[in-house]
């Protein structure tokens, strides 16, 4: 995850104007006592996002990275095998409303158009699911 950053940013350069956007997720911010390397990996692109702050002044380069709740994708609906969530995935999926890939890519075109932005980690949490 961290390596893969870091690896985008140095194989296709820095020049004026540029812009990289990372994916972390939400688990960046939490605990999950399961999958610690998994959550320590995400915290990793959080912070090497961060970390890239200086880069818009000395090279004109903008990094930010978005932390998406679950997003209504074939992945989540691939976890069970097939087209099903997986049994400790749906717990947590009856508990919320999944985000669209719409809802991503608006807060993507958001980071994008303002330039004040730089080395932000936005986080895009789910709504509970309707009662």
């Amino acid at each position: 995850n961290v390596y893969g950053g870091e690896y985008g940013t140095d194989r296709f350069g820095w020049s004026e104007s540029t812009i990289r956007l990372v994916l972390a997720e939400r688990k960046a911010a939490g605990k999950d006592a399961g999958r610690r390397i998994y959550v320590a990996t995400k915290a990793g692109v959080v912070h090497f996002t961060r970390s890239c702050e200086p880069l818009a002044e000395s090279h004109g380069v903008r990094v930010g990275c978005v932390c998406p709740g679950l997003v209504d994708t074939p992945m989540v609906w691939g976890t069970g095998g097939g087209d099903r969530a997986a049994d400790w995935l749906q717990p947590i999926l009856d508990g919320v409303t999944l985000l669209r890939p719409e809802d991503i890519a608006r807060v993507v075109l958001d980071f994008v158009r303002d330039d004040s932005k730089i080395a932000e980690v936005i986080s895009v949490e789910n709504d509970p699911a309707p009662a």
